[in-house]
């Protein structure tokens, strides 16, 4: 029932990016566009609907945000090599994040690695690693 509850977020989180392809070189994309630990770790517990809800990807402050869920101005390459793909991002600094709480959160830059080891045709093992630099800050403190 939750999955296009009227309201709900999951069905607002778009993704907008563009990208280059080589069977060569390997797949170069930028924009928002889903993590790379969605793309080798959260995506296998995903397999109903493509939403998100199926699995937690969401640490940080907003996973649309900070780099775990579907990212804005993400730099993201993509090559495969024999079974396995690899992966590698940026994340370049955003704009300040306010969530509501009269903290101000700003996204300083970060990356991403990992690695999906295709073992069998139905069977894989995926790994992420994801390092988000930020900065938050309350006015009213003026705490850092």
């Amino acid at each position: 029932d939750n999955h296009y509850a009227e309201g709900a977020n999951n069905t607002t989180r778009r993704m907008l990016y563009t990208g280059l392809k080589s069977d060569t070189w390997g797949t170069l994309t930028y924009g928002q566009q889903n993590s790379i630990y969605y793309d080798v770790v959260g995506v296998k517990t995903d397999i109903w609907d493509y939403d998100m809800i199926g699995q937690a990807p969401g640490n940080g402050i907003n996973g649309d945000y900070d780099g775990s869920y579907r990212s804005r101005n993400m730099l993201k390459y993509k090559k495969t090599v024999g079974d396995v793909d690899l992966y590698g991002s940026y994340l370049f600094e955003d704009s300040e994040y306010l969530p509501g709480n009269g903290l101000r959160y700003k996204r300083k830059g970060g990356g991403s690695i990992g690695a999906d080891y295709h073992i069998m045709k139905d069977l894989t093992w995926g790994t992420a690693w994801n390092y988000t630099r930020a900065e938050m800050r309350d006015p009213s403190s003026s705490d850092n």
